[in-house]
């Protein structure tokens, strides 16, 4: 069969096709993992993004992978869309937007050239969401405490009231020392004390690789309580509940769709085969 009629067939009936697969030339592929559901984020990607990759795919002689998951893929594959280079030896999984072609590309390019990013380094006490085969990491950052803070404060026990606030307000995720998540936010919180000693807090929400653009901010209409445990407990319970509506729409090239638990794991080899 040629192989742009192939290209062609595959991408047309992409739910009957446990992985669709271009001739292989080479032993480097690309290959892109989605799961074939109507979520927002797979039909923009499908819509708007995945045939960019496949044309970059072609320009830097790469085999193109379509992979659909319907019962297995390999345990590497978090979520999805994933976008993997992968050749004989190993694969390496992008880990930026989505829908920058440009990212990609260069993601590829290091990859030809053996450039190899840093290892992943341990979180401490840091929040682990595990959803499906997902692990969702959050960094909490507490600002210094603003406002009328007494002489003798006790600043400890206010970090120790906080964290465990957070944590209350979290329940889909645990203070734990862990490797970086698959997907990886922050927590800034702000704090400040008045003088009948109530405090009020506020929130913001990052990307652990975009520390410079909020995608979420909680600013104007703080929580305030004379307990810092419960006001942090109802703030990080808003931004909880804001990662979630992130995750879930396409936010710009960030948002995902999570792959369940009960999906099996199968090794890389029988990929495009």
């Amino acid at each position: 069969m040629p192989k742009l009629f192939f290209l062609f067939f595959s991408y047309l009936f992409p739910f009957g096709l446990q992985s669709q697969i271009s001739e292989t030339t080479n032993s480097d592929q690309l290959i892109v993992f989605i799961q074939g559901i109507n979520s927002e984020v797979e039909l923009e990607f499908k819509e708007k993004t995945l045939p960019g990759i496949e044309n970059l795919a072609k320009e830097v002689n790469l085999d193109f992978i379509i992979y659909n998951i319907t019962d297995s893929a390999p345990k590497e594959i978090k979520y999805t869309p994933a976008i993997v280079f992968h050749n004989k030896k190993e694969h390496f999984i992008y880990r930026g937007k989505w829908n920058k072609i440009e990212h990609i590309e260069h993601f590829i390019k290091n990859r030809q050239k053996n450039i190899i990013d840093k290892k992943e380094n341990t979180n401490k006490n840091n929040l682990l969401w595990a959803w499906g085969r997902t692990r969702i990491s959050i960094k909490t950052e507490i600002n210094s405490l603003q406002g009328k803070v007494p002489k003798k404060f006790n600043h400890k026990h206010f970090l120790e009231q906080a964290q465990m606030g957070i944590e209350k307000g979290t329940p889909r995720a645990h203070f734990k020392n862990h490797n970086s998540g698959d997907q990886q936010f922050k927590m800034v919180f702000h704090s400040s004390r008045d003088r009948k000693g109530r405090y009020s807090i506020t929130g913001e929400i990052l990307l652990e690789n975009d520390s410079k653009n909020p995608i979420y901010r909680h600013l104007k209409n703080p929580i305030i309580d004379e307990n810092p445990k419960i006001a942090f407990k109802k703030m990080a319970a808003i931004l909880e509940e804001q990662i979630l509506y992130f995750t879930k729409s396409p936010s710009d090239g960030n948002g995902f769709d999570i792959i369940p638990q009960y999906i099996k794991s199968i090794p890389w080899n029988i990929i495009g085969k």
